[in-house]
């Protein structure tokens, strides 16, 4: 077993916890790995990445369950916690240009309007990931803290899916619309269902708020509105099922 040392602290460093998502950090980008935490119970299900960490001299600490919570801050651990470096945002720019590349692909990506709870947002991006939706896009003054429960409930989803961060909706809108995207948001105050809409190859799909929906700033840029229908006994779905309903039917269609 590793001993810790000290070390100077690195800038966009997280703690990452649960075991799905902090095995698909090491699957996917084991070089931002530094530290770990974990119950010795785990060892065979993580064999590999401890022997990863002893080929490369990253610290590993075998902790009890109250060591565990309290690094995490949750019940939920499942057992093991790494620090490592956090993926960051991408920009408009650089978003657009993965895009052109690919423009005669077919792609759905997610436009947040102000959806802050970080385990809707966990939730979305599990569905995304999924349902290979690789792009969820946020205003830079919206952004949430992406934390380890974030992590934990999107179940590795963050590794496939990036967070692309804008500064302006209608100049997104207007590049999306340039590169053959139509922008459809859900409503519950239209009559076109899901499912009797055909998506575009290019959708990007617009949801609104946990509590009040989408604004008129996001309705505006909208070429076609949808709804969920349902029983009615509700007024709404949460918005995290919202996304996978919605990323279904595309899946389903193309």
């Amino acid at each position: 077993m590793k001993k810790f040392k000290k070390s100077q602290k690195i800038e966009n460093e997280s703690i990452f916890y649960g075991l799905n998502s902090t095995m698909m950090i090491f699957d996917k980008r084991p070089q931002d790995i530094k530290k770990i935490y974990l119950l010795k119970d785990l060892t065979p299900k993580v064999s590999k990445l401890l022997s990863y960490c002893s080929r490369n001299r990253i610290a590993y600490k075998y902790v009890d369950e109250a060591a565990l919570e309290s690094k995490t801050s949750s019940v939920h651990n499942e057992g093991i916690c790494i620090i490592a470096r956090s993926k960051q945002p991408l920009t408009q720019g650089t978003f657009l240009k993965k895009m052109s590349r690919i423009r005669n692909d077919k792609s759905v990506v997610i436009l947040l309007d102000n959806v802050k709870n970080p385990h809707n947002i966990g939730a979305i991006v599990r569905s995304m990931a999924h349902f290979g939706a690789n792009y969820i896009l946020m205003s830079q003054d919206q952004l949430p803290t992406l934390s380890g429960a974030n992590y934990r409930i999107a179940e590795g989803g963050y590794e496939f899916v990036d967070v692309v961060a804008f500064h302006n909706i209608d100049k997104l809108a207007f590049e999306l619309k340039k590169q053959d995207f139509q922008i459809v948001g859900t409503s519950s105050h239209t009559n076109c269902s899901l499912y009797n809409y055909s998506f575009s190859n290019r959708t990007a799909i617009v949801v609104g708020n946990e509590v009040r929906g989408m604004s008129k700033k996001y309705l505006s840029i909208c070429d076609e509105k949808i709804v969920i229908p349902g029983a009615g006994t509700v007024e709404s779905l949460n918005v995290s099922v919202s996304v996978g309903l919605c990323l279904g039917e595309f899946y389903r269609q193309h």
